[in-house]
């Protein structure tokens, strides 16, 4: 504030001052503002306003600008807030109306008994019919037996041009719903989070400005009006650090969304809850160690910030995120555990088959446990995506196309911005323009169409708009000629093992896997398209399958890739992005039990992997891999690699040494003839082996055995 503006203010109250600048950094909600005036008016019919939303949603702000509003339009206001300690009984309820009116300037008889009680109902009655008069109950989940009695014995008698507002975290319910008198009296107002242009006029209207602090404020608190207010007092937000390293910071968001628990079993029911993604009542008790009583459970989804999904329950994410560092920082020892038997749950249920179409989402939050601070930070908000795919058709031909058009025009220099919560570590991916597009050079959409239906996915917001393209093509003799002949996968079908390339030249319906030619979204830096990515891309990993990548030599698509698993294939270079940068071939296997292979790596990266560079993807990565003789990156690049055993894997009947020589030259495409002549004995003695391993491996025929041998371990 200048000099002048502080010279005109000269006389005001602390008070008036606070609530103006309140008012100035009041942004958003137009819509329930909108509606609050057509209520004042009286357009709208209904006498009952029901403000809800989730702790830190911001109620308690909008209560004060319907207040301004109010005032504005010359109705009376009187709020009731600041706590529910007036709510011990009616006559206490009175004191405050009293209090309130007095404020106001309208006298009433001072309240005691039913006397007060009457008078005071009068006082609200006679102004009412002079102007409007708006009765604001603030915090209305601490009303308690108070419910009943404003519902039955105080709001009756208000005349109808009184408005009630009602606002708390929870809706209304039981008798205010059920009765039909009072459904239709009330107006439902629940409140959502910020969207990011309401979040960066607030940053502005504090004198914050800039993409990058925008970038944070949206990570951190995901539109939650009370954890940005609390950003921008415990921390610059133009050089802002994690707020995981901010510990002033957590502990006023666990304070204000732990506020209304008063006992020890909840608590703890609470902070069990923030370590695992979706819950039920069974999960829970596997993340204690014990049983955990259905009242107590009911009392737990019973908070604001608690809510149901076809998944389970689920806390806010920006509370979940606090509650969880805050238990890791005072009680890591418990939050070890807890998190390690959270993991041992979820890979147990992927494991076993049992988490079925979940398994990709569950593998993401599997993520989360995993030793490695950009693992987590970089699928931090990946757990959840309301985007969709559809398949690639003629109805849709043209909007694929008009995509890549605006993608190319509308391409822009990005930043990726991620911070892992736990450690405080910040990740920042700088990406070009042209390199952006990347990964759309040389796709010819009508050309994948008609030769793989299928292959290509249009990634599509809830409303409908394209904001992503998938390419992801599956190998067999119908696509391999395309693959060979075309840019980024052509390298991998030209220079790979001719032992793998045998195993992919299969018909359709027995596919072995996908090469992914191409992920693209509208923008990289947007959270929920980046978790619609690797939602999709787990999803293709965890089919049993081999996925192939090979995407460009940027530290963002390292990193991601990395982060989901896939290795390279040593050996397999190609320059198709920039003509100069040489770009590795990855794929990720999860054939057989190596799926859980898979997972248990997941958990314990915790290094860059040199062969990831893409200076170190020749020879010379395959033999770091591989010690001197390169025979474990042969291996690999055949499929035939030899994961650790797991608990949950069948143990496979034992070949002889000769059945192991068949295998081997029959993997090789040897027939009966030339393994015969190669083993010097005689093609009944093959055809002999070669029946004790089809009784041995209970497969029906070569191909069988073959796809069986290559999945052992």
């Amino acid at each position: 504030m200048n000099d002048l503006e502080r010279d005109g203010r000269k006389g005001e109250s602390i008070g008036r001052t606070v609530a103006d600048w309140n008012r100035r950094v009041f942004v958003g909600r137009e819509q329930e503002l909108a509606i609050f005036g057509r209520l004042l008016d009286g357009t709208l019919g209904e006498r009952l306003l029901n403000v809800h939303g989730t702790v830190g949603c911001g109620k308690s702000f909008l209560l004060e600008e319907f207040g301004r509003r109010a005032e504005q339009a010359g109705a009376l206001y009187l709020p009731l807030g600041g706590g529910w300690g007036f709510m011990r009984s009616p006559e206490a309820v009175v004191q405050r109306l009293g209090q309130s009116l007095q404020a106001a300037g309208i006298s009433a008889s001072a309240p005691a008994g039913s006397v007060g009680e009457i008078d005071c109902i009068a006082a609200i009655n006679r102004a009412a019919g002079e102007r409007k008069v708006i009765l604001a109950f603030d915090h209305y989940e601490q009303a308690g037996a108070m419910d009943g009695w404003l519902r039955e014995a105080l709001i009756p008698r208000l005349q109808e041009e009184v408005l009630v507002i009602l606002c708390g975290r929870q809706p209304l319910a039981g008798p205010w719903r059920l009765n039909p008198g009072w459904r239709q009296l009330l107006c439902d107002m629940p409140l959502a989070e910020f969207r990011e242009e309401e979040t960066a006029e607030l940053l502005r209207r504090h004198g914050v400005i800039g993409e990058e602090a925008l970038r944070h404020a949206m990570v951190e608190c995901r539109g939650n009006p009370l954890a940005l207010s609390l950003l921008l007092a415990t921390a610059d937000p133009a050089r802002p650090p994690a707020a995981g390293t901010n510990e002033q910071y957590i502990r006023h968001l666990v304070r204000h969304a732990l506020d209304d628990i008063r006992d020890n079993e909840l608590l703890e029911l609470v902070r069990a809850a923030s370590i695992i993604a979706y819950f039920n009542e069974d999960s829970l008790e596997s993340v204690l160690g014990r049983p955990v009583g259905g009242l107590l459970f009911d009392r737990l989804v019973g908070l604001s910030y608690v809510h149901k999904t076809d998944r389970g329950w689920t806390m806010h994410e920006v509370i979940r995120e606090a509650v969880k560092e805050e238990l890791r920082l005072r009680k890591p020892a418990s939050y070890k555990e807890m998190a390690e038997r959270c993991a041992a749950l979820l890979l147990r249920e992927i494991g076993q088959g049992v988490a079925g179409p979940d398994a990709a989402w569950k593998t993401v939050e599997l993520m989360s446990y995993a030793d490695n601070p950009l693992l987590r930070a970089h699928y931090r908000h990946s757990r959840g995506s309301s985007h969709y795919v559809e398949p690639l058709q003629m109805s849709n031909i043209e909007e694929a196309e008009r995509y890549l058009i605006r993608r190319r025009e509308l391409a822009k220099d990005t930043v990726v911005r991620c911070a892992d919560a736990l450690t405080g570590a910040v990740f920042e991916y700088r990406l070009s323009a042209e390199e952006t597009l990347y990964r759309l050079s040389g796709l010819e959409l009508r050309r994948w169409m008609a030769l793989e239906p299928g292959a290509v996915l249009l990634l599509k917001e809830p409303g409908g708009e394209m904001v992503g393209l998938f390419v992801i093509v599956p190998i067999h003799l119908g696509t391999i000629g395309e693959l060979r002949r075309g840019p980024v996968s052509q390298a991998f079908f030209e220079q790979a093992d001719s032992l793998l390339l045998k195993m992919l030249y299969v018909p359709r319906e027995e596919s072995p896997g996908w090469f992914i030619r191409a992920i693209d979204v509208t923008d990289m830096a947007d959270d929920s398209l980046r978790s619609a990515s690797v939602r999709v891309t787990l999803e293709y990993a965890l089919e049993g399958k081999l996925l192939l990548a090979s995407p460009p030599a940027l530290d963002f698509y390292r990193d991601g890739h990395r982060g989901l698993g896939f290795e390279p294939i040593p050996g397999i270079v190609h320059y198709d992005y920039d003509g100069s940068t040489p770009v590795p071939t990855l794929m990720i296997d999860t054939r057989g039990s190596r799926r859980i292979d898979y997972l248990r790596r997941l958990l314990k990266l915790s290094a860059p992997d040199a062969a990831f560079a893409a200076g170190e993807a020749g020879e010379g990565a395959a033999a770091a891999r591989s010690g001197p003789d390169g025979a474990a990156g042969r291996a690999f690049a055949q499929g035939l690699s030899a994961p650790a055993e797991f608990a949950l894997r069948p143990k496979r009947p034992a070949l002889t040494e000769r059945e192991r020589e068949v295998a081997g030259l029959l993997i090789e495409g040897g027939t009966n003839a030339e393994i015969a002549a190669k083993l010097y004995i005689s093609e009944a003695a093959v055809k002999k082996h070669l029946n004790a391993m089809f009784q041995k491996l209970a497969v029906k025929n070569r191909t069988q055995l073959v796809k069986t041998l290559l999945e052992m371990p």
